[in-house]
This record gives structure tokens, C-alpha cells and sequence, in this order.
């Protein structure tokens, strides 16, 4: 709600003459409230308010929005894909993204690799067709059960906690490392 009053209050009073900052548009909606709001409000300004603007959205599918509008211009983080990683190489480029990159960024943040693989099979199972966006049809769960803490993680994670490595030799912190590699 929070977000939806203070995108009212700019398209009520924002003219030609401001600069618009929009930060994922959509945010808190379901993926196709999200999608339809976020178009719907870009036009608005494209067309009616006629502002500068720049949005910055995870809904990859709007790019098409600078083939209908002349004053829409996109652009991208450029972004280095091999097989196994994403790389985000922090330069901004002309062009949309090709594709969403939820998945790779929150392998990038951390999310456990269980977690992954699920959010992999959903999105497969999506984008195959097989699934829906409905409440009461979702993709079902891996065979696998997502585990919340990998007890190797928990043990290594004690050992780094029970240490001051501010205040370890250089030889202390070589040890350490190897009874890490040791319980890996």
C-alpha cells in the first residue's frame, strides 16, 4: 500500500517538467497485478505527464514497451552467462535483458542450494507450460525434502564463531582453514 500511495501521489502532481524515480514497480503484487500496474503507469507517464523517468523493474517482459513508445529507452546491466554462473559485470548497456536473472541473483545473495534447485524446477515447470499461476495448482516439490540447515555448514560455522580472527597469527589462521577443508 505504501508503495501504490506514493506512486498515486506522483502521477497526480508530477508534470513535463519533473523527474520521476521508480524503484520495481509492482512490488508486493502478484506477478500479473505487478506486470499490468507497472505497464499501465509507465504509458500514463509516456504519454500523459511526458516526464524524465527511470525505472528500474525485474519484469523483463516490458522491453517490448520501446517498440510501441517512442520516448521509452531501454537499458540493462551487462551481464557475462556461462553454464555454470551468471556474472554481473556492472556496466550498463543499451538493450533490455534478455531474461530475468531472479534465480542467479539469489544463488549470487546466498539462498541455499536446495532452495535453488527448487525455485529451478518451479520456473521449468512454468515456463514448459506444465504450471500455473493459480493458488490451488502449484508445481509439485521436488523429490528431494529442502533441508534448512546442512549440518557440515552449522559445524564449520561454530568453528569460524569461536575464533577472534582479528586477533589470530598467520600460522592460527592456516590451521583453521585446514580443519575447515578437513570437515568439508
Amino acid at each position: 500500500m505504501t508503495e501504490m500511495i506514493e506512486v498515486a501521489n506522483i502521477l497526480h502532481n508530477a508534470t513535463e517538467k519533473s523527474f520521476i524515480i521508480f524503484d520495481e514497480l509492482g512490488r508486493g503484487t502478484s506477478t500479473y497485478d505487478g506486470l499490468a500496474l507497472t505497464q499501465a503507469i509507465l504509458q500514463y507517464v509516456a504519454q500523459v505527464i511526458k516526464s524524465k523517468t527511470l525505472i528500474a523493474t525485474h519484469y523483463h517482459e516490458l522491453i517490448g514497451l520501446e517498440k510501441q513508445l517512442d520516448c521509452v529507452h531501454n537499458y540493462s546491466v551487462s551481464v557475462y552467462e556461462t553454464d555454470k554462473e551468471v556474472v554481473f559485470m556492472k556496466k550498463i548497456v543499451k538493450g533490455g535483458a534478455s531474461k530475468s536473472y531472479g534465480i542467479d541473483v539469489a544463488k549470487i545473495a546466498g539462498i541455499p542450494e536446495n532452495v535453488i534447485a527448487q525455485a529451478k524446477y518451479v520456473l521449468d515447470h512454468l515456463e514448459d507450460g506444465k504450471g500455473s499461476m493459480k493458488s490451488d495448482s502449484l508445481i509439485p516439490l521436488l523429490q528431494q525434502p529442502i533441508i534448512e540447515k546442512d549440518p557440515k555448514y552449522e559445524k564449520v560455522k561454530n568453528m569460524l564463531q569461536s575464533y577472534d580472527l582479528n586477533n589470530v597469527t598467520p600460522l592460527q589462521a592456516l590451521q583453521l582453514l585446514a580443519k575447515i577443508k578437513d570437515e568439508m
